[in-house]
């Protein structure tokens, strides 16, 4: 039994020496931010926090330093929160919607507009920089969010992502949305994006303890129309698909098998 709790202390041991040796970095960047320069400057720089913490942020980001070239850092945060906003709500903007289609639509070319797509995930960053800044010169959206944002709005690796996830979406759940009605944009709101939704959301959203789904009233609507499907088809739940396909067919309409 002694043997097997000092054997325990090894891994945490190293654990915590390896957590030490990554935040020790860390800890010297906020003992230089709490002291002024010529303290820093100072062989061998002191490890205790010194009286200029608060002075030395509220300068920095009300005037900006010398390697900031005197621009405020306040200015640069809201920057990147406006494009991190920005980009994130362009990409799934654009992504989602074409993800959708080339998933559930039936079109000529279909795979080739998807492998069109795909195919830029081939072309580096260091490729595309002096072509953007071409384009966005030309645009006179030098020093606007819109050059910030606009050319990095389309986004490859989110329409595969979304792709990938809509070819799990089975394909009862698409015929069972033709017989109650809905249209592609209906399916899209009401059954796709709401199956996107990560686990840990869907639980924040709807306990455990409610199981009605997000809709009480479609979820009743879709169990009469279910009954009397089961009544129809007389399979105990199931409803014939070729029946299905007759009635809706493929050209045009959303996939079906």
């Amino acid at each position: 039994m002694v043997t097997a709790r000092r054997s325990a202390w090894v891994p945490h041991a190293v654990l915590i020496a390896g957590l030490m040796l990554v935040l020790f970095p860390i800890y010297v960047a906020f003992v230089a931010s709490s002291h002024a320069l010529p303290d820093i400057l100072e062989a061998p720089m002191t490890l205790v926090p010194g009286p200029r913490l608060a002075a030395n942020f509220a300068e920095a980001l009300s005037a900006g330093t010398a390697k900031t070239s005197g621009q405020p850092v306040t200015a640069m945060l809201l920057n990147s929160l406006v494009m991190a906003l920005v980009i994130a709500a362009g990409k799934i903007a654009i992504s989602l919607p074409s993800a959708y289609a080339v998933v559930f639509f039936r079109f000529p070319l279909r795979r080739v507009c998807f492998w069109a797509i795909f195919v830029t995930l081939m072309l580096p960053v260091e490729v595309r920089i002096i072509p953007t800044y071409k384009i966005v010169a030309d645009l006179s959206l030098i020093d606007t969010y819109g050059g910030l944002t606009l050319p990095l709005v389309a986004s490859a690796t989110a329409t595969l992502l979304f792709r990938q996830f809509f070819l799990t979406i089975p394909d009862e759940l698409v015929e069972a949305a033709k017989i109650d009605g809905a249209g592609p944009w209906r399916f899209l709101f009401d059954t796709v994006i709401p199956l996107s939704r990560t686990d840990d959301d869907d639980r924040h959203r709807h306990p455990p303890d409610d199981r009605q789904w997000r809709h009480p009233d479609r979820m009743a609507h879709r169990d009469g129309n279910r009954a009397a499907g089961d009544h129809a088809a007389g399979r105990g739940g199931r409803v014939d698909a070729a029946l299905v396909r007759a009635r809706f067919g493929r050209s045009g309409e959303i996939r079906g098998q």
